[in-house]
């Protein structure tokens, strides 16, 4: 896997604006608001698990599946991002990489 895709690159991110955007044209703004890692088990593919959470405008359409992220320092990846919450900030969602 790309060390692109790391906790590394993406913490200093945190509080930015990433474009999403799907197959289908769809695009939306998401906002990274948290980078952290997560405990490694036995027999996972990744030695630094990490997920990352995503906000978004509630009103936004976005919905549970891949979309391709963009920001001009990252430069932009593919993401399966899950829906995991809401209030009235807007709608949250997870990328996990295990």
């Amino acid at each position: 896997m790309s060390d692109r895709l790391s906790l590394d690159s993406f913490a200093p991110l945190v509080g930015q604006t990433f474009i999403g955007k799907s197959s289908n044209g769809f695009s939306a703004e998401l906002e990274l608001t948290e980078a952290v890692s997560i405990t490694a088990h036995a027999n996972q593919p990744r030695q630094d698990p990490f997920s990352l959470l995503f906000r978004v405008a509630a009103e936004s359409g976005l919905w549970q599946g891949t979309l391709r992220i963009e920001h001009p320092e990252f430069g932009s990846a593919e993401l399966f991002l899950v829906p995991v919450g809401e209030d009235q900030k807007g709608r949250y969602f997870e990328a996990l990489f295990n």
